[in-house]
């Protein structure tokens, strides 16, 4: 059987693109395991910055590169007016899938304009849903408002195109394609009931598949077991997105400083203090002293983050909107007390009070409290992280994951076959 994967990251070939050995992102970890079937055929066709398409060949896998988006001045141009990935690049995708001739496709995520390509062939398409952008503009202004936002870029990047207004417009643009993709897509691959009833909505007449998702193998074999020391570490993992809830941390700092005398920190992995975020929320006096029990880690490789969450109390993910964040499912297999938003998907990872403390998002009462509610019960918080990480050992397991998605791929194809 050939399977062609559209991937947003180059994949295993990242090693010998850049010539490193990197730690790995969760399709890494499922093209090892789907590898190890002699039955399939791989190829992984990706974005990579080429002048021009490249074919490599790379431990009995293809790898398809497309070209540089542009220009710095095409670039330039295409921030200023809002524009999107060109129409053009589907003719990249049909040559591959033209050299490559798979059995069936399976497309990572509806974000990107991939799934463009499926009123073009007769191939069957399988779309794995990671998140979803229409959901994200419903939240985009939860923690900020549309003022504090579009006034908080400067002339230089409203000039280049980089500003907060830019953005929000460009994602409208790509929410709008994203629908037209759901529309046009027979097979969804999925792991939550948000993302499940997503495709009752967006795609009438589709079939969807449970399929859960691998983690990053260095997460696998480690375990957390702290001890409580004199100083309470708190660590969330996030990156710059305007819905991703760092307004809560902060708001909940204040709380726990007001009414507490919990001795703390809170660690985030990700975002750079100098984020345009961090910005706004440090003009306000309010937040301002908040930042002074903040420790910003930056991006941290995968067994760097381990050791900051072996070494934290709890992990705490305030996001406003998210389906299955690997940041979550990664804490909970190393057996981590979590505490997160009920949002999206996140209710179908976690049983609240058996797994994780679910809050509504966006509340930092809830958070401050649920805070203090662990760290006056430090039984009840491993209680939690052993029960996340057993959940997670079984929801994760490689073996079951990949036999899964190889008889998703044939009865996809036998119901296409059936059809054409």
């Amino acid at each position: 059987m050939k399977v062609l994967w559209f991937s947003n990251t180059p994949s295993l070939a990242q090693k010998k693109l850049k010539n490193v050995t990197t730690g790995g992102g969760w399709i890494e970890s499922l093209e090892k395991n789907i590898k190890k079937d002699k039955n399939i055929q791989l190829a992984v066709a990706y974005h990579w910055g080429n002048k021009s398409p490249k074919k490599i060949s790379y431990n009995d896998t293809t790898y398809y590169t497309f070209p540089a988006k542009s220009t710095r001045i095409k670039n330039l141009v295409n921030n200023v007016f809002f524009r999107i990935e060109p129409l053009s690049n589907i003719n990249y995708y049909l040559e591959v899938i033209k050299d490559f001739k798979p059995d069936i496709i399976q497309i990572f995520g509806t974000e990107r304009d991939f799934g463009l390509i499926i009123s073009k062939i007769n191939i069957p398409v399988v779309i794995h849903i990671q998140g979803n952008l229409t959901a994200c503009l419903f939240e985009y202004f939860s923690g900020f408002s549309k003022k504090d936002l579009f006034l908080s870029s400067n002339i230089y990047k409203y000039l280049t195109g980089n500003s907060f207004f830019h953005s929000f417009i460009k994602m409208k643009k790509m929410a709008k394609r994203e629908r037209a993709i759901f529309k046009s897509c027979n097979y969804f691959m999925g792991r939550t009931d948000w993302d499940r009833r997503l495709t009752y909505l967006f795609s009438k007449t589709s079939q969807y598949f449970h399929c859960d998702e691998l983690l990053r193998d260095n997460f696998y074999n480690e375990s957390w077991s702290k001890k409580r020391t004199k100083k309470f570490i708190l660590t969330s993992t996030m990156f710059g997105s305007v819905y991703k809830g760092i307004e809560t941390i902060v708001d909940s700092i204040a709380l726990l400083n007001n009414y507490t005398n919990i001795d703390f920190e809170w660690r985030i992995a990700g975002i750079s203090p100098n984020n345009n975020l961090i910005k706004i929320l440090k003009k306000s006096a309010r937040r301002c002293e908040s930042f002074k029990k903040i420790n910003f880690l930056g991006e941290l490789t995968p067994n760097y983050l381990i050791e900051e969450l072996k070494k934290s109390d709890i992990f705490v993910h305030p996001s406003h909107i998210d389906n299955s964040p690997n940041s979550v499912c990664e804490a909970m297999i190393i057996g981590m007390p979590i505490i997160s938003s009920c949002t999206g998907g996140i209710p179908s990872l976690i049983n609240n009070k058996e797994e994780g403390i679910l809050i509504k998002d966006g509340d930092p009462y809830s958070l401050a409290g649920s805070i203090i509610e662990l760290f006056k019960d430090e039984n009840y918080a491993c209680f939690l992280g052993k029960n996340a990480r057993k959940r997670a050992l079984i929801r994760h397991n490689p073996n079951k994951i990949t036999k899964t998605i190889n008889e998703i791929y044939l009865k996809i194809i036998g119901d296409f076959s059936k059809i054409n």
